[in-house]
């Protein structure tokens, strides 16, 4: 028996690993990312093409509907998107109720056509509904490799490393780097000598531009009270947008500025001073000259056009400065398209160790990953508590240390149906397997209870040990077996996984039948002869005990 145990504990670590098992919402999220600096129209056309590529790939009568986000939306809605800007779109696509396909089945094809048809474009895939973004904390994978430091370069250069390891992971999927370094920017170097003649500061340069591009929503709205319903309504101004078709129009943008006073020159000194002079020194001062004007430039608040102004360089840059503690931090998402989480992360872990990193760089694994281990460490600590407190509570109640220690004997023969059904079925050892495993553990307990129970109540009638534990195992089968198969066949519709979002359930289901499928025959074969065999060992130890005290009684005399 103990060979048998040893060589069921030997096979668990071929058991797959997730944090809670997949569930077939119906629906999935695809992730769209085309080269930074894309045009928001042509982010659309390229999501166009993807739709009717989808439509293709998925049977009409299984297709519901196919909801596309594309860009940045405007004002606070931007904090509840992924999307970092308008060449980054995602696609909800719904499945109808009656759909034959599995969503994993739909997935893994539209990977393969999306990667031929459209080479240079980052796709990703989220599935599993609601739970699934609960458990990734909104991240569209269930590993997020967090790569920290102090210098933005040395955090990329270690996120692109990381990124080519990972990827060569086998069970991988959809590895990519979460922020790009290639989005376009314009470096505005304003001409403070210009700017100060129009009396125009950089901030209000900065604040004017803003203001054109993109409106004064968030620096100084303007409101207006509807007079009949009291109700505020935001009044904003910005330029046309249809104005701003090329780079020149960006370029000709007006600037106003409100110059009160035309500085001077004062000769020989190269300082500024003002037409009105408020000391009486001022008669005093060199002979002062008009500063020269700019040719482009009117003196007294006319506008002034931005190429005037700054001189623009064009450059690339990150298209987002996440911080994790303080510092730098990129994001590597790696996707699991199998159920076995665990060892696609430790396998990850491993390559990563062999992998040179800049200096002060820090990796951390977060997302599903990171609850999926906690909770595998919480249990691990859980269930040997359990058992020690269901022992524990029965020696209050049997009065004895051997009665509890037989009875707990069922216990690991409850793993060997646990760990044998979860290979059979390849289920993985999820949050609700180890739910199941705890319930296992208690009816386990209770079938044991009443074969020993029954035997010391026919002992203390003055029965024999051997007829006791015979007569036992007779009269108590019945109540076991009904117990063991009104749970089983109870539990066999959801660990057969019938009905919609049954698959949560199936875990739970699967652990529970095939602990007690192996652990009731073996209760009714083990455990009564444990007992008879304790039992006879307790009594012989008790007859040497008492033997041995009666002949020292007798030597004293």
């Amino acid at each position: 028996m103990a060979g048998i145990f040893v060589g069921a504990l030997s096979q668990a670590p071929r058991l797959a690993t997730e944090f809670f098992p997949k569930v077939d919402a119906g629906q999935f999220i695809l992730n769209v990312a085309v080269p930074e600096g894309t045009r928001v129209e042509k982010t659309e056309a390229i999501v166009a093409q993807i739709e009717a590529l989808i439509h293709r790939e998925i049977p009409a009568q299984e297709l519901d509907q196919i909801v596309a986000n594309i860009g940045l939306p405007h004002g606070w809605m931007v904090l509840y998107t992924p999307v970092n800007g308008p060449h980054q779109a995602f696609l909800l696509v719904s499945l109808t109720r009656a759909h034959t396909l599995r969503t994993d089945e739909i997935i893994l094809r539209l990977r393969a056509r999306l990667v031929r048809e459209f080479p240079g474009l980052k796709f990703s895939f989220q599935t599993g509904g609601i739970v699934s973004d609960v458990l990734n904390f909104g991240l569209p994978a269930p590993i997020d490799i967090k790569v920290s430091g102090p210098k933005l370069a040395a955090v990329a250069e270690a996120a692109a490393r990381i990124r080519e390891v990972a990827a060569q992971v086998p069970g991988t999927a959809d590895v990519q780097v979460r922020q790009g370094m290639d989005y376009p920017e314009l470096h505005l170097d304003v001409n403070r000598a210009k700017s100060a003649y129009l009396g125009l500061s950089q901030q209000r340069v900065v604040v004017d531009l803003i203001t054109g591009l993109s409106s004064n929503m968030t620096l100084n709205p303007g409101y207006w009270i509807d007079p009949k319903s009291n109700n505020a309504y935001f009044v904003v101004a910005q330029y046309p947008e249809q104005t701003l078709v090329q780079f020149e129009d960006f370029l000709n943008i007006p600037l106003v500025g409100t110059r009160v006073e035309q500085p001077s020159v004062i000769t020989g000194m190269g300082t500024l001073a003002f037409q009105q002079t408020p000391f009486p020194e001022a008669a005093s001062l060199p002979e002062l000259t008009p500063a020269p004007t700019p040719e482009d430039e009117s003196v007294n608040g006319a506008p002034a056009l931005l190429r005037d102004l700054v001189e623009v360089t064009r450059k690339t840059g990150p298209e987002t400065v996440d911080h994790y503690n303080l510092q730098r931090t990129m994001d590597v998402l790696v996707n699991v398209p199998g159920n076995d989480l665990g060892r696609v992360a430790g396998t990850i872990e491993q390559a990563l160790a062999t992998v040179d990193l800049p200096q002060d760089v820090l990796l951390s694994f977060k997302g599903e990953v990171e609850g999926m281990r906690s909770a595998l460490k919480g249990f691990g600590g859980v269930l040997p508590l359990a058992m020690v407190l269901i022992y524990l509570v029965m020696v209050g109640l049997f009065r004895s240390y051997l009665d509890p220690l037989i009875i707990m004997f069922a216990v690991p023969l409850g793993f060997i149906g646990v760990i044998g059904m979860l290979l059979l079925t390849q289920t993985s050892v999820n949050v609700e397997s180890l739910i199941g495993t705890l319930m296992m553990i208690g009816i386990v307990v209770s079938n044991s209870v009443l074969l020993v129970d029954f035997a010391n109540r026919r002992l203390r009638e003055g029965l024999p040990l051997e007829e006791a534990v015979v007569e036992a195992g007779r009269l108590r089968i019945r109540p076991i077996l009904m117990t063991s198969l009104a749970t089983i066949l109870g539990l066999a519709p959801m660990a057969l996984g019938m009905g919609e979002g049954s698959e949560t359930n199936m875990p739970l289901a699967r652990a529970v039948i095939g602990g007690l499928t192996v652990s009731t025959a073996m209760t009714l074969l083990f455990v009564p002869v444990l007992h008879a065999l304790a039992r006879r060992r307790s009594a012989a130890s008790l007859i040497e005990t008492a033997g041995i005290s009666g002949h020292k009684e007798t030597e004293q005399l």
